[in-house]
């Protein structure tokens, strides 16, 4: 006996039970009943992992003898296997969901072989996967969009989206033997993991890349000299605000009329209006802090709904290809029923 499953091999007699009886009914019919132990391998297409439906072809014939020396036939009925599916593969990883079979003569230049094949249809349990692998993956975005209500000037939002990334890779590493591995075929979870993971790395960069703009503002203007009132003590005036500095605004000059005496009307005057114009260059250095802070944070607003839309796109995308693949799975596994009966 041999087997196609799609290439051909030879099924070993001494693998299968022995069973030392036969059974003799009162019309002298002898029935020698020999159980065979098939071990088989499917080429699996691991494309929709972990939602993925197998149609494994089973074909069984013999190479040696014609139809007319040797027939195969059904020892039980196509209903009868549809009702009994259940026993199998009960508790496994995959649930069976039919067995199609069909019965056909090959026609050769050798003679004519009679040929029984069996189509098993068998569907992956994902929920394993699902809680092992997808539910992980999904509460670390939901963590890494969470991170962007932080606010942009706070610099632990570096630290925080770090952590989470790292905590991704780890993850990654150590889920990596869940994986099925195939050389043809690359499964939508693994491109999956291989976005987020991008995600995670586009979302660090925009956080460090807004902190840049914030530190590059913060520095423009380093030197903080001193606002001196001009009197007996020039080192105890006021200094020059540094947001005056960030903005931008030269230091007020202060002008005194050298024919003024010190302790005069005129000299207290001078003094006020020196005060009063550095409070004027804090003011303005003040606003323009608020409008770079506003800016920055409308940036980083902007940056958060282009990201949270590019994920749900992404997100969509992948549940329709897992849709697609199931609905055509299901489609044919509707014309190999179809096929069936009208077969029989």
């Amino acid at each position: 006996m041999c087997l196609s499953t799609p290439y051909w091999m030879c099924v070993e007699i001494e693998g299968s039970p022995d069973l030392p009886y036969v059974y003799v009914n009162s019309s002298g019919t002898i029935k020698n009943s020999k159980p065979i132990q098939v071990v088989s391998t499917c080429s699996l297409e691991t494309y929709a992992f972990p939602f993925d439906i197998q149609n494994c072809s089973l074909t069984f014939s013999s190479v040696l003898h014609t139809v007319q020396d040797v027939d195969l036939a059904f020892l039980r009925s196509r209903e009868d296997i549809k009702h009994d599916k259940k026993e199998f593969l009960n508790d496994s990883e995959w649930e069976l969901l039919s067995v199609s079979s069909t019965y056909s003569i090959l026609q050769s230049g050798a003679g004519d072989f009679a040929q029984i094949q069996f189509n098993v249809v068998i569907r992956r349990r994902p929920l394993v996967y699902v809680v092992n692998l997808l539910i992980p993956s999904i509460f670390l975005m939901l963590v890494d969009l969470g991170s962007f209500y932080l606010p942009p000037t706070c610099r632990a939002r570096i630290v925080f989206k770090t952590s989470v990334l790292v905590g991704y890779t780890v993850f990654r590493v150590n889920m990596s033997d869940e994986m099925p591995r195939s050389a043809l075929s690359t499964p939508l979870i693994g491109v999956f993991f291989t976005v987020c993971m991008a995600f995670l790395v586009i979302s660090l960069f925009k956080s460090i890349l807004l902190v840049r703009f914030l530190h590059d503002e913060w520095s423009h203007g380093q030197e903080w000299p001193l606002l001196c009132l001009r009197g007996d003590a020039d080192a105890d005036g006021p200094r020059m605000d540094p947001r005056a500095q960030l903005a931008g605004v030269p230091e007020p000059p202060i002008r005194r009329d050298p024919q003024v005496q010190p302790g005069s009307l005129k000299e207290v005057w001078f003094q006020l209006k020196s005060i009063s114009t550095y409070f004027q260059t804090w003011e303005q250095a003040d606003r323009k802090g608020v409008k770079w802070l506003a800016l920055l944070e409308r940036l980083d607003r902007l940056l958060f709904q282009a990201y949270a839309i590019l994920l749900g796109l992404y997100t969509v995308t992948l549940c329709s290809l897992w849709a697609l693949w199931g609905s055509s799975s299901t489609l044919y596994r509707a014309e190999c029923k179809s096929h069936t009966s009208s077969v029989s």
